[in-house]
């Protein structure tokens, strides 16, 4: 049965260059897959706190499970299951604090949100469900508004519920029979804003709402980029990504939106025709300097048998400037 080597990327925050390390972090006799951590202010949460989640796969049962960080022997310990069954739950995902651990599963029959919390002086609620519909939930994402935001695909809409009134659903976007939306993501500031891949008789674009008080604006379009987009990731102040393609290679294109959540500027983050990137994922973890916040995210890229693992530093001074600060490290690819 194949373990995981998870990169774990520690930055110092008194010095750069950042020191970056590889080293294996678990060994468990079960494979571990789609792992998360509590990424802001990781190393000021309470030490006997859970930090790292993932998928853990055995047989045919798929769990979520959970590890806390020991600083003195610089690993991860004390294994938690928060499902242990036969169902498949996937897709786990963490905002706080106070915590809530969210992912999916056919525990129903069908694929529904569960999810459970935790507070400053309390232990792990009982599983709580989200949604409890006959149709499934999928492609979930938190986001990190007002306590807890949850996107998802239902059928061929895009629905936005909030953990503190699960009785309140918005359906931010609506397709038909030539319509279709899929990868659904969000993020805050100032306003909620949500946003999807939207097919439209097979012309694919980026789109995004922005939610005003109780009312959503009109559907926004952006398509001035060359392939077709998936994977949308939010970043802080108004930046998104997602995965594309230029000159027939996979690429990470980037939008910087202005106060108003209009585009600012946007262009390629990666110009070596050589490689392809792909998996792109942001860290949301702040570095405070002199006049900016610096968020470093990760990217895979591809040449010949070998995958790069990447991680930039999105420097963010007002203009959604990005510098490429990339050390790479070189994985050879796993045997299947």
């Amino acid at each position: 049965m194949r373990k995981l080597v998870l990169l774990f990327v520690f930055v110092s925050f008194a010095v750069f260059p950042q020191e970056f390390t590889v080293k294996q972090l678990t060994d468990f006799d079960f494979d571990i897959h789609n792992p998360t951590l509590v990424e802001s202010f990781f190393w000021s949460y309470p030490s006997d706190e859970y930090k790292l989640f993932f998928e853990a796969h055995n047989d045919d049962s798929c769990n979520i499970a959970g590890l806390k960080y020991d600083v003195q022997t610089d690993s991860f310990v004390n294994l938690k299951y928060f499902t242990r069954d036969s169902y498949v739950n996937k897709n786990p995902q963490i905002i706080g604090y106070p915590l809530i651990l969210a992912w999916e599963t056919n525990r129903n029959g069908n694929f529904d949100i569960a999810y459970v919390t935790k507070d400053y002086n309390t232990d792990w609620s009982e599983v709580q469900f989200l949604t409890e519909t006959p149709e499934d939930e999928a492609q979930m994402q938190i986001v990190n508004y007002r306590n807890g935001y949850v996107v998802f695909k239902r059928g061929n809409a895009i629905i936005a519920k909030s953990f503190e009134n699960a009785a309140i659903e918005d359906t931010v976007f609506l397709g038909d029979e030539n319509t279709t939306y899929s990868f659904p993501g969000g993020g805050y500031d100032v306003q909620l804003v949500v946003f999807a891949i939207k097919n439209d008789d097979g012309n694919k674009t980026f789109v995004y709402k922005i939610k005003y008080g109780d009312s959503w604006s009109e559907e926004r379009e952006f398509s001035d980029f060359t392939g077709e987009p998936k994977n949308p990731e939010y970043y802080f102040y108004r930046n998104v990504a997602f995965e594309t393609k230029q000159n027939g290679k996979s690429s990470i294109y980037y939008i910087h939106f202005n106060y108003y959540w209009y585009v600012d500027n946007h262009n390629y983050l990666f110009i070596d025709s050589s490689y392809s990137y792909s998996d792109f994922k942001t860290m949301f973890i702040g570095i405070i300097t002199k006049d900016y916040w610096e968020y470093p995210y990760t990217v895979t890229k591809k040449l010949n048998d070998e995958t790069f693992v990447e991680t930039i530093l999105f420097k963010n001074n007002g203009y959604g400037e990005i510098i490429d600060t990339t050390l790479p490290v070189s994985v050879p690819d796993p045997e299947p």
